[in-house]
């Protein structure tokens, strides 16, 4: 059991590193000259990594479920690298995949995690697989709504894109669209992004004992000094020509 639940341990700090990847990556979209709508996708990415970085890090777990959880998100990875292989229509790839997930089943299923019993399903699947990543978003970091316009956003759809991608080229004219990236948007994301990156290093300071004050002081003053520059900005963007 140990190995998995240490297994937990690194899958939980690579998301960490995932997350601060895409954080990166809202800060140079949002550098001039800025993009509309990757910052956006970024974002999406950070609450991914990170709800999936605090469900393995979750304090309270017994050894016993943090190797579970371990165990479910593997299979939930290895599930889709089947999907992936079929859809490249390589054989030997595919059958590889599928008994890399038959290896990691069978281990779940020895640490009591139930199998569905499909006699036609090849490979077997969990019975109880890891959550939804909404869920997951929802009980983990309060910010389901958050992450469905996020998700709006990422899968393109028009209302979202219409109202916080683009603008009216000229009140006039409200057919006609160009790109904006509103100053409220980029504080609303930037807000997502620090909420969402602190809160596993902090769980993951609490569960090994380590103090975690200078890390809270850090994510403070850089959200402090993230609000003085959307401040600045608005501030130059109203004042008169």
């Amino acid at each position: 059991m140990n190995d998995h639940v240490e297994t937990a341990y690194s899958q939980a700090s690579i998301l960490i590193e995932v997350a601060a990847d895409h954080l990166a990556a809202f800060v140079r979209a949002i550098t001039q000259p800025a993009l509309s709508i990757s910052p956006w996708t970024s974002i999406r990415g950070v609450l991914e990594a990170t709800a999936i970085s605090r469900w393995l890090l979750d304090a309270n777990l017994q050894a016993a479920l943090r190797a579970s959880r371990s165990l479910q998100f593997r299979c939930e990875g290895l599930s889709q690298q089947v999907k992936f292989a079929r859809a490249t229509g390589d054989d030997k790839f595919l059958t590889g995949a599928m008994r890399r997930l038959e290896e990691v089943l069978q281990r779940a299923s020895m640490h009591g995690l139930a199998l569905k019993q499909d006699a036609q399903a090849a490979p077997k699947a969990l019975l109880s697989p890891m959550p939804s990543i909404t869920d997951l978003i929802k009980d983990y970091l309060d910010e389901e709504a958050a992450y469905r316009l996020l998700s709006a956003m990422a899968h393109a759809h028009p209302w979202a894109l219409q109202q916080l991608a683009f603008s009216a080229v000229r009140d006039d004219q409200p057919k006609i669209l160009e790109k904006t990236h509103p100053i409220g948007s980029i504080a609303y994301m930037g807000r997502l992004a620090f909420k969402a990156s602190k809160a596993p290093i902090v769980d993951k300071c609490v569960l090994f004992g380590w103090p975690s004050e200078g890390i809270s002081a850090f994510f403070h003053g850089a959200l402090h000094e993230f609000h003085r520059i959307i401040q600045d900005v608005s501030r130059a963007n109203t004042r008169p020509a």
